[in-house]
């Protein structure tokens, strides 16, 4: 009788379990949808809106922010991930106010950075000028909301990130409509638009946050700025260069097809891709979520948590990812005719079973990424994105010289397995490591 208790009450915690991340996962993928499909929809818009040369403006201005975003990103958010949780989780409100006063020099400093940027191409005539600049004023801001979503996540409250989300989103509909209205939309305004619907997302997600930043846990040891910067460039660094690799191992195909094969051949590529962005932005919400909180249990539970962790970790991207890719495969036509019309992209409906490939291969080796950043081994990523890039630059561009698109294809696939393969050896080593006892900063 006392052992059917048991077990009554060890399933109901466990149905209790599922329900809980469950419900923590969908939030977490509507907070990531709401904030991307709102930047998506501004594109369109302002794509639809704008001349030509306004929207190319606006697109170089976005596409500096992306490389600012990248460092940022780098720098502070995920290193907040990892050692947030891991370090700082007794006396997370001033080593969260600490890094808030490090974002603010970093964002401020970028800023100037860029403004001063724009004043050398306002001199030289550029056409981007104006578009730079109010990048310039709008990225601090920007940054803002970013920090304050991300920080919702040390604490696995996905929610407060999705409200956050939500507001920033309605903001910018409104204030999108409002231009559209008063025919101010050009290629700078888009940026203010962004600046104001962020700050009204700031606000929201920081009265959320409470006393998580001001009061909560405060009391620990004394926490010098030197400190948070030194941790965070020790583990940054490493993943500022795996950011460049990342980019090249992944964006150089596009330009390599468009040299060799023509431009027509590079969008269809791309076309293809689009159908995928649904899974990539699913899986940079499990992401958000589960970093921090595998980071925090290795930190209280030992390394023995994250190798139990990582079979259920895996096994749920294998079923998300299948699921979504057997769709794609099933639908593949039908979807690519519903998005383009008539348009000459069905031709090339043979690229998503190499694209799916490839996206299965990246789902499967996302869990031992998270192993290894939690493991604060950033340098084991480093060196698995280096190798896809290192393949994408030689092996790679022969394939697309000899058999073009198909080529491209291919080495989209090799180079997803290489990256997996050099993580999975990391990872073996890591375990090896923690099993005699050593070290594994």
């Amino acid at each position: 009788m006392a052992e059917r208790t048991s077990e009554r009450t060890r399933l109901g915690k466990t149905l209790r379990q599922v329900r809980t991340w469950s419900l923590r996962g969908w939030t977490a993928i509507a907070d990531q949808g709401v904030y991307s499909g709102s930047n998506f929809l501004l594109n369109i818009l302002l794509a639809r809106w704008l001349l030509a040369q306004d929207y190319g403006a606006f697109s170089v201005g976005f596409t500096g922010f992306l490389l600012v975003l990248g460092l940022y990103t780098a720098l502070v958010l995920e290193p907040m991930s990892v050692l947030g949780p891991a370090r700082h989780r007794e006396h997370l409100a001033p080593y969260l106010r600490r890094l808030l006063g490090i974002h603010f020099g970093l964002a401020l400093t970028s800023s100037i950075v860029i403004c001063v940027l724009a004043l050398v191409l306002f001199a030289t005539g550029s056409p981007v000028a104006t578009s730079i600049l109010s990048l310039g004023a709008a990225l601090p801001f920007i940054l803002l909301l970013l920090f304050f979503r991300q920080a919702c996540y040390l604490e696995t409250r996905p929610e407060r990130a999705l409200a956050g989300s939500l507001l920033y989103a309605i903001a910018l509909l409104l204030g999108l409509l409002v231009l559209r209205s008063a025919g101010w939309t050009s290629s700078y305004s888009g940026f203010l638009i962004l600046a104001m619907a962020s700050l009204a997302g700031s606000l929201v997600t920081w009265g959320l946050l409470g006393r998580q930043i001001s009061g909560l846990n405060a009391a620990g040891p004394p926490l010098r700025w030197s400190d948070v910067i030194a941790e965070h460039w020790g583990y940054g660094k490493w993943i500022m260069v795996a950011s460049i690799a990342h980019g090249v191992g992944n964006l150089l195909y596009l330009p390599l097809i468009g040299a060799f094969d023509g431009l027509g051949e590079a969008g269809a590529l791309r076309a293809m891709q689009n159908l995928l962005v649904p899974l990539q932005q699913i899986q940079a919400a499990l992401y958000l979520l589960l970093l921090p909180w595998i980071a925090k249990k290795r930190a209280e539970n030992g390394n023995r948590y994250v190798r139990e962790a990582l079979p259920r970790v895996t096994g749920l991207n294998i079923l998300l990812s299948g699921v979504y890719l057997a769709g794609v495969l099933h639908f593949g036509r039908r979807i690519v005719t519903l998005l383009y019309g008539n348009a000459p992209y069905e031709g090339y409906a043979w690229l998503i079973p190499f694209l799916a490939g490839a996206a299965l291969i990246i789902a499967l080796g996302q869990p031992l990424s998270l192993v290894l950043r939690a493991h604060e081994r950033p340098s084991a990523i480093m060196w698995s994105k280096l190798g896809a890039a290192l393949f994408a630059c030689s092996v790679g561009l022969l394939l697309i010289w000899k058999w073009g698109l198909l080529g491209g294809a291919v080495s989209l696939i090799i180079s997803a397995l290489m990256e997996g393969i050099v993580m999975l050896q990391q990872v073996r080593r890591l375990w090896r490591e923690t099993a005699h006892g050593q070290s594994i900063g």
